[in-house]
């Protein structure tokens, strides 16, 4: 299919809360044509308490993921505002 856009999925969950259970939420570049377009599509599909999502992090390490190259499909990511990444225990 010539001129298709994929969309990726990745699994989102909010920095510091235990009991949410993530969210997919699909990249496409046709809607998302950047990153920060990509945390406000973010912010909107999981509305998090602490207000908008400014910061995505490895769950393992907390890296903090700055551009789209950076993301991979399928993987696990934690979403943040201003403060800092807080491991789960």
């Amino acid at each position: 299919m010539r001129g298709s856009v994929q969309a990726v999925p990745s699994t989102y969950y909010i920095n510091g809360n235990a009991y949410f259970s993530g969210k997919t939420v699909l990249y496409n570049s046709k809607r998302n044509p950047n990153f920060q377009s990509y945390l406000d599509h973010l912010t909107e599909s999981i509305q998090p308490s602490f207000g908008a999502v400014r910061n995505i992090y490895t769950p393992d390490s907390g890296h903090r993921v700055a551009r789209f190259q950076d993301l991979q499909p399928n993987a696990k990511y934690v979403v943040g505002g201003y403060e800092i990444f807080r491991p789960y225990k």
